[in-house]
């Protein structure tokens, strides 16, 4: 086996047969996002933790939550109700508000099924696809500026949690 440099590494190394540059160059730009997001996820997921284990949050609930939602929902209850955290409720509450409209962008640029036939016009969605709120989309077309736009709404929404981390990270 060769190792390669992934500086080395083309376009076509990855190609899967049938594939074409368009497409790789919108699994790049959505694979960034997911990478991106998930990184945020992850962060958040980890405060949440602390909030629970280290600030009080157990009073609140008899488990650690899971999903993404009602660990915004647990996040908000913690900072109105929990009264050492009075001090970072503002910036706490406005970064779930900052959470929750990018999760919804994520839910729908990430969770569709993508066709990048042409990037430079834009996705299509293939096939019909229900939103949470059951309303059924034949077709959708978002750039890729869209998705690009995303992952950088997820780096600033990372960097927003950054002085919360600092101010919650050490226990109580």
């Amino acid at each position: 086996m060769v190792k390669t440099s992934l500086s080395q590494v083309t376009l076509a190394d990855v190609a899967v047969e049938g594939e074409t540059e368009s497409e790789l160059r919108a699994y790049i730009a959505v694979g960034r996002a997911v990478i991106i997001w998930s990184n945020l996820e992850q962060n958040f997921g980890n405060l949440v933790a602390r909030l629970y284990y280290s600030h009080g949050g157990a009073a609140l609930h008899k488990e650690p939550l899971f999903g993404l939602k009602r660990k915004i929902e647990f996040w908000n209850e913690c900072f109105r109700k929990l009264p050492a955290l009075a001090p970072h409720q503002r910036a706490a509450l406005a970064f779930s508000r900052g959470l929750v409209e990018a999760k919804g962008q994520r839910d729908v640029l990430l969770h569709f099924a993508w066709d990048a036939s042409d990037t430079v016009m834009g996705l299509k969605g293939r096939g019909t696809r229900a939103d949470s709120k059951g309303r059924v989309q034949a077709t959708m077309d978002l750039p890729l500026g869209a998705i690009n736009g995303l992952a950088m709404r997820a780096i600033h929404l990372n960097l927003r949690l950054l002085p919360l981390v600092m101010a919650l990270g050490r226990k109580r």
